[in-house]
């Protein structure tokens, strides 16, 4: 109340002395500003229809598209504020060269290559999920996996099938871990004779930052058996003299 009476006494008067059409001036403006604000919403919008893309957990935004727009910045900042970021993490956004993260009070952004990932913080607390009973089915992040020892070895098409993985029951020692990655980790691709860090295998693989977060992984209490749905380790690997198969299928 004390501003609106400041400027109604002091600031006014002193603007009409400069322009005594003060008010019809002023209005224009304000049905100016409020039809570019009416336009300006619309082409965010708009932009937002092309680049947007939400998924259950995560929403991917297709950057390049968003790079190539002539007010990429301001554009940005009105797709990310509602997430709780600033003007300063667009612009680093927008800038960075490399894959990086920001993030806001509840949100992360996920800077890699042509995409961007957007998930709420909540949703990327990590995983470690011990199983103590194979006969029994386990659900982790949406993904359920299954269990069952087979005494035959698999068929081809099975092995091929990204959702199977064949493993060494013998070799194994229990109880099985479903977690997600850790610095530091290793492991042995199926078909390589020695170990290599994770992180450099997703790199190989060119897997963006939010995916490696994510991405589930199947272990003992000393080695990655599965990187889920992309490849085994060959320590684990099967043969036909192998008794005991433990078959692991996953269904998302």
């Amino acid at each position: 109340d004390y501003a609106r009476n400041r400027i109604r006494h002091e600031v006014v008067p002193k603007l009409k002395m400069l322009n005594p059409n003060l008010e019809s001036t002023f209005q224009r403006s304000v049905v100016r500003l409020s039809a570019a604000e009416f336009a300006w919403n619309n082409l965010v919008e708009a932009i937002k229809k092309e680049v947007w893309v939400e998924e259950k957990n995560v929403v991917r935004i297709k950057a390049e598209k968003l790079k190539s727009h002539p007010h990429n910045l301001a554009i940005t900042e009105a797709l990310l504020k509602p997430f709780g970021f600033t003007w300063q993490q667009a612009e680093d956004a927008l800038s960075a060269t490399n894959s990086a993260s920001f993030i806001s009070e509840t949100y992360t952004l996920f800077i890699d290559r042509a995409l961007w990932f957007l998930a709420a913080n909540n949703s990327l607390k990590p995983i470690d999920v011990q199983i103590t009973d194979i006969s029994e089915k386990v659900v982790v992040n949406d993904t359920e996996f299954s269990f069952e020892i087979v005494d035959s070895f698999p068929e081809k098409q099975d092995l091929q099938n990204s959702n199977f993985a064949f493993l060494d029951y013998e070799k194994l020692q229990f109880p099985l871990t479903i977690r997600t990655w850790q610095q530091g980790d290793r492991f042995q691709p199926f078909g390589m004779q020695g170990s290599k860090l994770l992180s450099d295998y997703f790199i190989n693989l060119k897997l963006p930052l939010y995916e490696k977060q994510q991405q589930l992984l199947l272990s003992d209490n000393q080695h990655i058996a599965w990187i889920t749905g992309k490849r085994t380790s060959q320590y684990f690997a099967v043969n036909f003299g192998i008794d005991k198969i433990l078959k692991v299928s996953i269904k998302q």
